[in-house]
């Protein structure tokens, strides 16, 4: 029996061929097989599939045929756990604003996770909360300000449990009021993870972004001018909107003032 990963490549040898030129034949499979010379003696055969194969090579000399199968397991390709960071749109400046990490679970589990986040200059301040994912498996998030405005998240916790798929952390920043509309990249890297005996699962990271519209100034509206008799006042009407940013103060204040 051969023992394979999947999607390679094994190598068979045999002897003859058969009358019809086909020497390696499929007996049984939960997939395809394709055989790069099937009726070469030595050839290559490329599975679909994970499962058990059976494959058979026969030899002829034109009258008589002998058979022998042969067995070759597929193993499912290893898949490393992946930790990637969300692209959050809708961002004004000056606002805070939420930044969702996410776990996808490999072929190996892991017990506890950590990852550093570059942020780039106008977003500062970071805090981080563990996410559903990691709050399910017990875990608490951790995160620590390094130099280069690189946050360092760790999500671990007192027990061996894996952590399943789904948000592990949501990491709070703040957003300068004085940067322009643009998409900012939050890069991941240093990701390491273990599994529950604390043994070195190999990751991968995907990085993400914040995509950021400039803080607006308020708009403004006033009533007409107008000509009073005194001792008559005026009455003096103004509206105005704003983006809400930044926030806080999230509000405007307002003054009225002599030219």
């Amino acid at each position: 029996m051969k023992l394979v990963k999947m999607f390679l490549a094994v190598v068979l040898a045999g002897g003859l061929l058969l009358a019809d030129g086909k020497a390696h034949a499929l007996v049984s499979s939960p997939g395809t097989v394709t055989f790069s010379n099937p009726a070469a003696l030595s050839t290559t055969a490329t599975f679909s599939s994970s499962g058990t194969f059976v494959l058979q090579l026969c030899a002829s000399d034109s009258t008589k045929t002998t058979c022998l199968p042969t067995t070759v397991t597929v193993l499912a390709a290893n898949i490393a756990p992946n930790v990637s960071i969300g692209a959050a749109n809708g961002v004004i400046a000056g606002n805070g604003w939420g930044i969702l990490v996410s776990l996808a679970a490999g072929t190996v589990g892991v017990s506890a996770v950590q990852f550093d986040m570059v942020l780039p200059a106008g977003i500062s301040t970071p805090t981080v909360v563990a996410g559903a994912a990691a709050t399910a498996a017990g875990k608490t998030a951790t995160g620590n300000l390094l130099a280069g405005n690189v946050y360092r998240v760790i999500l671990a916790g007192l027990n061996t449990t894996n952590i399943g798929s789904g948000v592990i952390a949501n990491v709070n920043v703040r957003t300068d009021p004085t940067l322009l509309s643009g998409i900012y990249p939050i890069t991941i890297s240093g990701i390491s993870g273990s599994d529950g005996s604390g043994v070195g699962v190999p990751m991968t990271g995907t990085s993400g972004s914040l995509t950021v519209a400039a803080n607006q100034a308020p708009a403004l509206t006033i009533g007409a001018n107008q000509t009073i008799t005194l001792p008559v006042s005026a009455t003096l009407i103004g509206t105005a909107t704003d983006d809400g940013a930044p926030n806080p103060p999230g509000a405007m204040t307002y003054n009225w003032t002599v030219l």
